[in-house]
């Protein structure tokens, strides 16, 4: 009886507990009805938030499906809170009755900001994420002074501080947000300094930082700015570079960066460096290679003993073990590097355990992807063909060439186990993969420029470059088969222009392209007396000889009309045996054929750092290719492009060109007067007008069977798109064939400097020089020539 008295009132506990539990918890009852009670702004229908509930009425009640319908509602971004309760008076034994509690966020109605001085509202305003109108969430507010903060570091303002406001109205609709500012000094970095680097300089550390101290030509810079998100990736920088020389326990913090204000305008950074002891790669072995011998593994290796320990030169070393057994077809090839260090040398011994697997071959070639451009167009740019060994080398080429197409916006090549039940097919063949994303190829591009030359003009080109002149249907009509398509007009004050050029890069399915080019252009600039408009045709043929030396084979027909002749016009315009008195006009054709070879190695194309490109081009025209004119053209051309310092981009370019023109059987040319070379203008000699380096008679000139020009130029980047240049120009240009040196007179040496600018507009590189003629040897009294043109000069 005593245990019953004490146990009772438990039981009686339990049993009142699972009672009401029973009545509460609603589990497995139908749901009766969905109450909605919306509270704080009204900017929410009762409709929306039943569309993002998880639950129906007259579904079973499930826990987990009101949790999702709370998160569904929250996540719209539009609702502050929610609670669920059960309504006691309408549930049941056998159904239960729900009231979901929604309070809305309100919307923000007033944004504004106090202690900007030095920035304006309306710069701020486009700085925030918020907006009037926008539902207020305390995280943006948050977002929004992080935002604030790093405008004012990207100003200089280096420990400026922003914190906010909030004010909600009187009803809870709204809410005013006030973003109070403290912009402290602007600030530039005067001066950044290294404590205990002992083996490493700071000019080599200060290279590898993105953070730089301020010079006159960093005026439009960010880097002399003190931007701790930038100094962090700075020294995650340096650490790596301190690594990569050995230091494998090196210590750079950020918290250890001493910041100190210098004057009224200036900041010192010191930045400590603890640097450890050095580490050195040891001896290196092999284990594992059967296929390929040591000797040739290790042959291009770049790892020494002695030399400084590097992660990133290990890591290229293991890269390039496995591609000496990728070139061979050994696709599942495994290396892993062993570290041992011996700490009384400090040098890191490593081994190589190496698990060459099976050697394959291609099996066959998968495109897929490719819904506009042919599968052949793919396959033919490949290195590789069903039955050779699966080089990897040779599948990075193909990589590298479907890319260079630039028909897709992304490439991927891989290799795949084949379909087949024979284990030995399985393990000797695998199918070469190409995955591709089709990309846009084909541009349609209008505008308007105008340069000193040609003035005022407005111009609309087509391009396709993955053109198929034989796919008229859809879909991607006129698209697929790789061919290269340009459509060009052009319309100016002085000249216009028309041009359809057709390119096939596979002609017969060989690796040669050929292609034509229709023409027809006109202008007055080449000279005051007449206008000269060219019509006509040419067909090539280009084909890469070896290595990066191309070869381009051409026939050209234009015929040229010279028109609306002054009177005044210099006599030996008059002088041309086609000049026809009655229609003041003359008309010739010039039928030729031609041979360029060239070779490029410039890293860019518009604003080239290294490389170079050379040229070489013969013509001849007449003959038994009949025209109006008898004569053969060579000239040799040459540009090489030298990085002198990191430090703002600086480059050097040196550049020459020369020719001549004749018969070669010692007699005069018929060069009409038309064809001959001539110097001055944007494109060679800067500090003479168009054409008027050179002889003249009168003040028109008349041309020169042979020229040399040479010309120096130093450029600088001053800001992204902006580069400032310092150029020398020097020629001659003589009347005779065959004139390897300058003359007497206008035939003389002419030679300018100047200074320029050069930016890129919409893709475009535009060019402004001001050359300054240093010799006159005509004696006309040289003035200095302004010039604004576009594209570049080689």
């Amino acid at each position: 009886m005593r245990y019953f008295r004490s146990f009772f009132p438990l039981v009686l506990l339990f049993s009142c507990i699972a009672i009401l539990w029973s009545q509460v918890v609603p589990n497995g009852k139908k749901i009766s009805s969905i109450e909605i009670i919306l509270e704080g702004p009204n900017t929410l229908g009762k409709s929306f938030l039943r569309q993002n509930l998880q639950i129906e009425e007259g579904l079973a009640y499930e826990p987990s499906s009101i949790d999702k319908s709370i998160r569904n509602l929250m996540a719209t971004g539009s609702v502050d809170d929610v609670k669920v309760f059960i309504d006691a008076e309408k549930t049941t034994s056998n159904e239960v009755a729900l009231v979901f509690r929604v309070r809305a966020k309100a919307r923000v109605v007033k944004i504004t900001f106090e202690g900007n001085d030095k920035l304006s509202d309306k710069k701020l305003e486009k700085t925030i994420s918020l907006d009037v109108g926008d539902l207020f969430d305390e995280s943006d507010i948050k977002g929004d002074q992080i935002l604030i903060e790093e405008k004012y570091l990207e100003k200089g303002f280096w420990n400026s501080s922003v914190q906010s406001d909030i004010k909600r109205s009187e009803d809870g609709k709204g809410v005013s947000i006030i973003f109070i500012i403290k912009e402290n000094e602007k600030r530039k970095i005067r001066r950044i300094e290294f404590t205990g680097n002992q083996k490493l300089s700071s000019k080599k550390l200060l290279k590898e930082m993105e953070t730089a101290p301020w010079r006159f030509w960093r005026f439009w810079s960010k880097r002399s700015r003190y931007r701790p998100s930038i100094l962090e990736e700075d020294i995650n920088q340096l650490r790596a570079t301190y690594r990569n020389e050995g230091f494998l326990d090196v210590k750079i913090e950020q918290s250890g960066v001493q910041i100190k204000p210098i004057g009224d305008g200036n900041l010192d950074l010191t930045i400590n460096v603890i640097e450890g002891e050095r580490s050195f790669f040891g001896k290196t072995s092999l284990a594992g290679n059967l296929v390929i011998s040591k000797a040739k593994l290790l042959e291009n290796s770049k790892i020494k003993t002695g030399d400084a320990y590097s992660p990133s030169m290990l890591n290229d070393e293991l890269g390039r073990l496995r591609r000496e057994y990728g070139e061979e077809g050994y696709l599942d090839v495994r290396i892993r590097s062993t570290r041992t260090p011996n700490l009384k040398t400090n040098q890191i011994d490593l081994k190589f355990e190496i698990s060459e697997n099976n050697k394959f071959s291609v099996n066959s070639i998968k495109v897929r992807g490719n819904d506009k451009t042919k599968t052949i167009a793919i396959v033919r740019e490949l290195a590789l063909a069903p039955g050779e060994t699966f080089d990897l080398i040779r599948m990075e080429t193909s990589e590298a060439r479907l890319k260079n197409t630039r028909f897709f916006e992304k490439v991927s090549l891989d290799d795949e186990p084949i379909n087949s039940q024979d284990p030995e097919l399985q393990n000797s063949r695998r199918n070469l993969v190409v995955n591709v994303e089709e990309g846009r190829t084909g541009h349609v591009s209008f505008g308007v420029g105008f340069s000193t030359l040609e003035k005022a003009m407005m111009f609309a080109e087509f391009r396709q470059g993955n053109f198929d002149i034989m796919r008229w249907r859809s879909p991607h009509r006129l698209q697929g088969d790789g061919q290269k398509f340009r459509l060009r007009l052009k319309l100016g004050s002085r000249s216009n222009e028309a041009r359809l050029a057709l390119e096939e890069p596979w002609f017969l399915n060989r690796r040669v392209a050929a292609g034509f080019e229709l023409f027809r252009e006109k202008s007055d600039y080449y000279s005051s007396y007449y206008d000269e408009m060219r019509a006509g045709f040419e067909i090539y043929f280009r084909k890469r000889l070896f290595e990066l030396v191309e070869g381009r084979l051409f026939y050209r027909f234009e015929d040229v009309l010279i028109d609306d002749i002054s009177s005044s016009v210099p006599p030996f315009v008059l002088a041309d045996p086609n000049y026809d008195p009655t229609k003041g006009e003359i008309d010739r054709s010039v039928s030729k054929i031609g041979l360029t070879l060239s070779r490029d190695t410039r890293d860019s194309i518009l604003f080239p750092s290294e490389g170079s490109i050379f040229t070489f081009r013969k013509e001849f025209a007449g003959g038994v290719f009949g025209g109006d004119a008898d004569y053969g053209r060579l000239e040799l051309e040459g540009a090489g492009f030298f990085k002198t310092f990191d430090t703002m981009n600086q480059v050097l370019s040196v550049m020459g060109r020369t020719g001549t023109l004749g018969r070669f059987n010692g007699e005069d040319a018929d060069v009409p007067f038309f064809e001959k070379f001539f110097l001055g203008g944007p494109y060679n000699l800067r500090g003479w007008d168009y054409r008027d380096a050179g002889p003249q008679l009168g003040t028109e000139p008349i041309g020169g069977n042979s020229y040399t020009y040479a010309g120096l130029e130093y450029t600088f980047k001053v800001a992204d798109p902006l580069r400032f240049a310092v150029f020398y120009d020097g020629g001659y240009l003589r009347e005779g064939d065959f004139k390897i040196l300058p003359g007497d007179g206008q035939e003389g040496w002419h030679d300018n400097w100047g200074l320029g600018a050069r930016i890129m507009v919409m893709g475009m590189p535009l060019r402004l020089d001001l050359g300054f003629p240093i010799s006159d040897p005509a004696e006309t009294g040289g003035s200095p020539q302004f010039h604004f043109s576009g594209g570049t000069r080689f």
